[in-house]
């Protein structure tokens, strides 16, 4: 369990990259779609994280599994936030600054929810002996975004 500190510490340190990105993009007044699909990924993750927190300390190997499981789900949510980003600062050179801060924090959202599936890890393996049976559920990459210009 003292992997789990360095875990949780990181954990802590995506949270504060958030907040300090978060007053930032607050100034820039980004669109509320975008805003939306943000803050359902930052309450992804923090289900994500509050699930294995529970989980671990009732030492329930079904709720880690689950967590671990739904990992895909916060991939998939990522990539799909990305290529909307991508597209808007794409679309209007002025989202530019708060996309590129929306895009880090998203960053960190997926990461958290990687810090939730390494601790859902050490749960199983704590549990059983042994570690999952099955490789790492993992989303699809996002997909490449091509930049053209005028001249094209």
């Amino acid at each position: 369990y003292m992997k789990l500190a360095g875990e949780l510490e990181r954990v802590g340190d995506l949270a504060k990259n958030v907040a300090k990105r978060t007053l930032i993009v607050s100034r820039e007044a980004p669109s509320q779609s975008l805003i939306a699909g943000v803050v359902r990924m930052g309450r992804a993750s923090l289900r994500q994280l509050s699930d294995i927190l529970s989980a671990l300390q009732a030492a329930n190997l079904s709720a880690a599994t689950a967590v671990w499981r739904s990992d895909t789900d916060l991939d998939e949510l990522y990539n799909s936030l990305y290529r909307e980003l991508m597209q808007s600062m794409m679309a209007d050179a002025a989202r530019v600054p708060a996309g590129a801060h929306l895009l880090f924090i998203v960053k960190n959202f997926e990461r958290i929810g990687d810090h939730a599936t390494n601790i859902a890890e050490a749960v199983h393996f704590v549990e059983t002996g042994s570690p999952f049976s099955e490789s790492r559920p993992k989303g699809q990459e996002p997909q490449t975004v091509k930049l053209t210009s005028d001249g094209d």
